[in-house]
């Protein structure tokens, strides 16, 4: 086992998916070998066919660890390990090197919203919504009726911007 000097992390190479001393070699590192080695990159993704998390990302055991074989598989390829392993296709399973890239937690995140894999809740499904969608309808008609802001703040018990944004529609715009 290898260690750089300035990460203090065991960067692994292609022997250490040899099998160890005295025993078969497992199927998981001959196929992570195999498809590192041997595999066309450009077919699109390589599902991992043995033990997955409850998630669904590809696990295996390599000197006494458990270790996610997308980011072991960016780690053979690169000589790094990412940061954080991201998809880029989105689809958890996928060990190709070529669909893996380094990012962070942020980028992550913002990559499961642009990709919709992620709803933020609007409206009265937001847990810290203090309105549903009657309310709100029923401010705006107030509004139309000629009813103050501030009378309707006081009424629905939030803030004066609060309302002003409602009937203005800078907030719960998905209301009609």
């Amino acid at each position: 086992m290898a260690e750089e000097a300035t990460d203090r992390r065991w960067i692994p190479t292609l022997d250490d998916l040899n099998p160890l001393p005295g025993r078969p070699p497992g199927p998981g590192r001959t196929h992570l070998r195999h498809m590192l080695v041997d595999g066309d990159r450009t077919i699109g993704c390589w599902e991992w066919p043995f033990t997955r998390t409850p998630l669904g990302y590809g696990r295996l055991r390599l000197w006494g660890r458990d270790h996610y074989v997308h980011r072991l598989a960016f780690a053979l390829t690169h000589g790094r390990w990412p940061e954080l392993g991201r998809h880029a296709c989105d689809n958890p399973p996928c060990f190709n090197p070529e669909h893996i890239e380094d990012g962070d937690h942020t980028a992550n995140y913002w990559d499961s919203i642009e990709r919709c894999r992620r709803v933020l809740p609007r409206g009265e499904l937001c847990p810290t919504s203090k309105l549903t969608n009657a309310d709100v309808r029923k401010i705006r008609d107030g509004h139309r009726a000629g009813r103050s802001i501030r009378s309707l703040a006081i009424e629905y018990r939030v803030d004066w911007d609060t309302v002003k944004k409602i009937v203005t529609r800078i907030s719960w715009k998905h209301l009609s």
